[in-house]
């Protein structure tokens, strides 16, 4: 994403990496996600969420309630290691990983959003 918008100023094109760049660190290093949310939420909101737009609004709405509602079932259905499938036969590990994949799927989103406004707006702008 940076190389390709390596042509445009670093004002227009930092946020986008600071947030790819977290986003990614959301996704493959296991810790906390809320405490990553907070350090990108603002930059999120202000440079790639379009609030005029009910889809963008509703995937920020879910990620915060997700951010702070799926860590609390993990715990309270004891922090289970999803080492088989059979385990999905009880409700409540069923729900709490359908959770985790809603989160993995807005940070994707984010992730795409990004892409696009660094990449793509660079591409419109030199047309």
């Amino acid at each position: 994403m940076a190389f390709k918008a390596r042509h445009r100023h670093v004002s227009e094109v930092l946020p986008g990496i600071f947030i790819a760049c977290f986003v990614c660190m959301m996704l493959f290093q296991a810790s906390a996600m809320g405490a990553y949310v907070i350090a990108y939420l603002m930059a999120v909101l202000f440079e790639i969420i379009d609030i005029r737009k009910t889809a963008h609004v509703v995937v920020l709405l879910a990620l915060n309630w997700l951010t702070v509602v799926q860590p609390f079932v993990w715990v309270y259905i004891k922090q289970p290691a999803y080492t088989s499938l059979s385990m999905f036969a009880n409700t409540s590990y069923l729900f709490e990983y359908v959770l985790q994949i809603l989160n993995v799927l807005c940070f994707l989103w984010i992730l795409r959003e990004t892409y696009r406004k660094v990449v793509h707006s660079q591409t419109l702008a030199t047309a």
